[in-house]
Protein backbone atom coordinates (compact mmCIF):
# COMPACT_ATOMS: atom_id res chain seq x y z
CA UNK A 1 0.00 0.00 0.00
CA UNK A 2 1.41 2.96 -0.63
CA UNK A 3 -0.14 7.10 0.35
CA UNK A 4 0.54 10.53 0.43
CA UNK A 5 0.48 12.28 3.54
CA UNK A 6 1.10 16.29 3.45
CA UNK A 7 -0.15 19.40 4.13
CA UNK A 8 -2.09 22.71 2.45
CA UNK A 9 1.65 23.14 1.07
CA UNK A 10 1.98 20.39 -0.76
CA UNK A 11 -1.54 19.27 -1.78
CA UNK A 12 -1.27 20.99 -5.42
CA UNK A 13 0.95 18.29 -6.18
CA UNK A 14 -0.56 15.43 -4.65
CA UNK A 15 -3.05 14.00 -7.94
CA UNK A 16 0.44 13.91 -9.54
CA UNK A 17 2.81 11.89 -7.23
CA UNK A 18 -0.50 9.72 -6.89
CA UNK A 19 0.29 8.88 -10.38
CA UNK A 20 3.57 8.46 -10.16
CA UNK A 21 3.80 6.16 -7.41
CA UNK A 22 0.70 4.02 -9.17
CA UNK A 23 2.80 3.81 -12.78
CA UNK A 24 5.26 2.16 -10.21
CA UNK A 25 7.97 4.71 -9.89
CA UNK A 26 10.12 3.74 -7.22
CA UNK A 27 8.69 5.72 -3.84
CA UNK A 28 11.75 7.42 -2.94
CA UNK A 29 12.43 8.98 -6.04
CA UNK A 30 8.66 10.27 -5.86
CA UNK A 31 9.13 11.91 -2.97
CA UNK A 32 12.63 13.05 -3.96
CA UNK A 33 10.86 14.96 -6.49
CA UNK A 34 8.10 15.78 -4.57
CA UNK A 35 10.29 17.80 -2.09
CA UNK A 36 12.13 19.27 -4.40
CA UNK A 37 9.57 20.80 -6.05
CA UNK A 38 8.11 22.11 -2.89
CA UNK A 39 11.55 23.79 -2.19
CA UNK A 40 12.03 25.53 -5.29
CA UNK A 41 8.76 26.85 -5.71
CA UNK A 42 8.96 30.81 -5.01
CA UNK A 43 5.39 31.00 -4.31
CA UNK A 44 5.52 29.18 -1.27
CA UNK A 45 7.82 31.14 1.32
CA UNK A 46 7.77 28.81 4.38
CA UNK A 47 9.99 26.26 3.44
CA UNK A 48 13.05 26.24 1.06
CA UNK A 49 15.69 28.84 0.89
CA UNK A 50 14.65 31.81 2.80
CA UNK A 51 12.12 29.72 4.77
CA UNK A 52 10.54 31.23 7.94
CA UNK A 53 12.08 30.48 11.36
CA UNK A 54 10.08 28.42 14.16
CA UNK A 55 8.09 30.74 16.43
CA UNK A 56 11.46 31.02 19.08
CA UNK A 57 12.99 32.45 16.14
CA UNK A 58 15.32 29.36 15.30
CA UNK A 59 15.89 27.25 11.65
CA UNK A 60 14.36 23.86 11.87
CA UNK A 61 15.06 20.87 9.32
CA UNK A 62 12.08 20.92 7.19
CA UNK A 63 12.32 17.32 5.63
CA UNK A 64 14.54 14.53 5.48
CA UNK A 65 13.72 10.63 4.62
CA UNK A 66 16.09 7.92 4.65
CA UNK A 67 16.13 4.18 3.87
CA UNK A 68 16.42 1.81 6.67
CA UNK A 69 18.65 -0.99 5.70
CA UNK A 70 18.90 -2.68 9.14
CA UNK A 71 21.31 -2.34 12.24
CA UNK A 72 24.19 -2.91 10.50
CA UNK A 73 23.12 -1.17 7.01
CA UNK A 74 22.79 -3.77 4.96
Amino acid sequence: MKFILCNSVSSSGVDKWARQLLDGRHTHDVLEACLREIEEEEKIESVGYGGFPNIVGEMELECSFSIFAGLRGQ
